[in-house]
């Protein structure tokens, strides 16, 4: 390839990826959600508070540089929460869950955690041996999220002789009554977030823990469909 032709190619490319990533630093006075992958994102963790980036990747089929492009405008523009969890961060839309909630959250989004947590569901007082051979686990995997769990509240245990048998608390239950007044407060803070940004809000549908907006502006629209009590999805 002719030198002059390779650098105006790179040239290409890179303006190309300035424009998919980059364009929009300029903020145009629209809403944050006019964006696809930003509806998205923040509608995915509206059902799937406390999620790893991984997770939002795989779920919307975005790759990583764009989920962390878009995570970060949601961060800055304070719709969604970042919070440290090991070595990575979770993110969570703002004033959904309390913080003290987001480990619970977290573990319950992890996929074999919920297998098991699910499993000890249909099948109370079901013991490791069991659980192993329903969900195809190894034991080190079980042994590991079943503790995970019971420390977390999520399940308590008892010895049966040699076995331990695992059954569910009314922890996730209680948590679901206990967020009903957070839904409230969430859905009251998402509508005056948007009539602040003089954006036209119309509520299309309002249901116990779900509520639909479409929101407009100079000719932009977009419908947002929001689910408000996590404790309630996180298991679907």
């Amino acid at each position: 390839m002719p030198r002059g032709v390779g650098k105006a190619l790179e040239r290409a490319i890179t303006t190309k990826e300035r424009g998919m990533f980059h364009k929009e630093e300029v903020r145009d006075g629209k809403s944050e959600f006019m964006n696809i992958n930003r509806k998205e994102i923040f509608q995915y963790l509206c059902l799937h508070p406390c999620s790893y980036t991984s997770m939002i990747c795989k779920a919307l089929g975005l790759s990583l540089h764009t989920t962390n492009w878009h995570l970060r405008r949601l961060v800055e523009s304070e719709y969604i929460s970042k919070i440290a969890q090991g070595k990575n961060s979770v993110y969570y839309p703002a004033e959904m869950i309390a913080v003290s909630d987001v480990p619970i959250l977290e573990i319950l989004n992890n996929e074999k955690a919920r297998a098991i947590y699910v499993a000890i569901a249909e099948k109370s007082g079901s013991f490791q041996g069991e659980i192993c051979k329903i969900l195809g686990l190894q034991h080190q995997a079980v042994i590991w999220y079943t503790k995970k769990l019971e420390s977390l509240g999520l399940i308590s245990s008892l010895e049966d002789g040699k076995y331990r048998r695992y059954y569910l608390t009314e922890l996730l239950n209680r948590k679901k009554e206990e967020n009903a007044m957070r839904m409230k407060l969430f859905r009251d803070w998402i509508v005056k977030r948007f009539q602040r940004e003089m954006l036209s809000t119309t509520i299309l549908r309002l249901t116990e823990d779900k509520i639909v907006l479409r929101i407009e502006k100079g000719g932009s629209k977009a419908v947002l469909t929001l689910h408000t009590n996590p404790f309630v999805t996180v298991l679907s």
